[in-house]
Formats: structure tokens, C-alpha cells, sequence
């Protein structure tokens, strides 16, 4: 669990150093927004190229994760580094200024993301249950959708060889969008790096 957190905290901030080469002006948070929409999906993608031609293998994914850190190494360079030190200052001072002074429109900003937290953290506790009883749902649209889901990602986790069984499943009719592919790739990409840490 702790591998695949550090994976998912590495490749959120590759895409927010990543945002720096192409947006002058957006602050800190919504690049923090952008690069976790850009890292997982690099992730996915990049993951999902490799995994055509050499299977999805535990290097595999090592060798994605890789691949996707490329634009920490733009920190390398003075200019992006002290964008980012500067965009640092500011949300540090935003914060202290608000802790010392709170205003109305930041306490709202503040009610607001914490209870939309609340509220996904209770949705998503519900979204798949593993106990002595095995694994259940809490939610009605989970019904249908987390066994198959599981049964994706297991089948792709699992396969010998990669590329037939992404043919199987996409002439099978059962994945038709590519976001799909790339979000059940990327679960298993999650999948494989615990398993790979437990064991």
C-alpha cells in the first residue's frame, strides 16, 4: 500500500513540475489538480505502451514510473526551480495569513473542500468492502460494475501476454472507451506494485 501511494504521490508531482513548461500564471493548487489528471494518465498510458510490447510485469511498471518522473528533472533548471520555491512562499503565506486573520470567502473555500472530503472519504469506504465475508459493496451502482471491474484488472495483472488479452477483452466488446483501459491499467499498475511489495 505504501509503494503504490509513493507511485501515485511521485507521478502527481511530475505533471504539477510538468505544468511549469507550459503555464506561466495558474497557482499552486490547480497545478496540483493538473498534474495528478497528467501523472496518472501518463502513467496509465506510458504503462499500458510498455506493457503491449514486454507484458505487465513489475519492471514494467518501475520502467513507466521512471518514464513519468522526467519532469522532476526540470527542478534542474533555476528558472523552474524558483517558480516553484516562489508558488512554495506564496501558498505558505497564504495559509499563515488565513491561520492568523481567517476572512470569510477562505473559511467558505475551507467548509466546502473539507465536507466534499467527507463526503467522497464515506462514498468511497462504501465502494468495495473486503472482510471475513469476503468482498461486498456498499453502493447500488456498484452492483454490476465492481465485479467486472475486478475481474479486469485481475485478468490483466495476470496475463501471460498482455496484448492478447487487452484483443480478447476489446473483441469481446466488454471495453470500448480508451479511458477505460487506461483507468483499469492503471489499478493494476496499483494492484501489481502492492502485491509486488507484500511479497
Amino acid at each position: 500500500m505504501i509503494a503504490s501511494i509513493t507511485l501515485l504521490l511521485l507521478v502527481i508531482l511530475s505533471g504539477t513540475i510538468a505544468t511549469y513548461s507550459y503555464d506561466e500564471t495558474s497557482p499552486l493548487a490547480a497545478r496540483a489538480c493538473a498534474g495528478a489528471c497528467l501523472g496518472i494518465t501518463a502513467l496509465s498510458l506510458i504503462g499500458f505502451l510498455l506493457a503491449l510490447v514486454f507484458g505487465l510485469t513489475t519492471l514494467t511498471v518501475l520502467i513507466a514510473a521512471l518514464i513519468c518522473s522526467i519532469p522532476v528533472l526540470l527542478l534542474l533548471r533555476t528558472s523552474y526551480f524558483e517558480r516553484l520555491q516562489s508558488d512554495l512562499q506564496r501558498a505558505s503565506k497564504n495559509f499563515q495569513r488565513y491561520i492568523a486573520k481567517p476572512d470569510l470567502l477562505t473559511s467558505g473555500y475551507v467548509v466546502f473542500y473539507t465536507a466534499t472530503v467527507l463526503i467522497l472519504w464515506r462514498v468511497f469506504a462504501k465502494a468495495m468492502i473486503q472482510d471475513s465475508a469476503g468482498i461486498s459493496t456498499g453502493l447500488l451502482n456498484n452492483f454490476g460494475d465492481l465485479p467486472f471491474h475486478l475481474s479486469v484488472i485481475t485478468s490483466f495483472a495476470s496475463a501471460t501476454t498482455f496484448l492478447l488479452k487487452i484483443r480478447r477483452t476489446l473483441v469481446s466488446g466488454l471495453l470500448i472507451r480508451s479511458y477505460q483501459i487506461l483507468l483499469l491499467l492503471y489499478l493494476c499498475v496499483v494492484a501489481l506494485t502492492c502485491v509486488s511489495r507484500c511479497s
